[in-house]
């Protein structure tokens, strides 16, 4: 149950990256950076193929929601990991180590905020605005 090394998961991600070819228009990391050394590793991995990030997309969603969603997702797949105790800790981590990310990115002009409330069909509506508007 232990996090990879952050240099071996970009070292990952790039053999990923350079699977993908020179004809793709693009990737979308989802989970990934969760640090600011991550965010740091991935901008210098693109950087050495001449690609940069052009968007971070912060799809917000207030914490009693988060609470509410995640503790019927576990209620629903049978996940030990979706209680409430649990819930909290990585809500703390959050915190802690990704939340700092979005200043991170303000500061590279490239963060979005997106609402997380709303139906299924809203929501892709707003992220699929944002991708498009890149």
């Amino acid at each position: 149950g232990q996090l990879i090394p952050d240099e071996l998961m970009v070292d990952i991600l790039a053999h990923v990256y350079d699977s993908f070819g020179k004809e793709h228009k693009g990737v979308i990391f989802d989970g990934f950076p969760r640090t600011i050394p991550q965010a740091d590793a991935l901008k210098a991995m693109l950087a050495k193929r001449g690609h940069k990030i052009a968007a971070m997309i912060e799809l917000f969603v207030p914490e009693e929601e988060l609470m509410k969603r995640l503790i019927l997702r576990g209620q629903q797949s049978g996940r030990s990991d979706d209680n409430e105790d649990t819930i909290k800790k990585r809500l703390n981590v959050y915190h802690t180590q990704t939340s700092p990310l979005i200043d991170w990115y303000k500061k590279e002009g490239i963060h979005h905020h997106v609402e997380g409330l709303g139906t299924i069909d809203d929501i892709f509506g707003r992220i699929a605005t944002v991708i498009e508007e890149l």
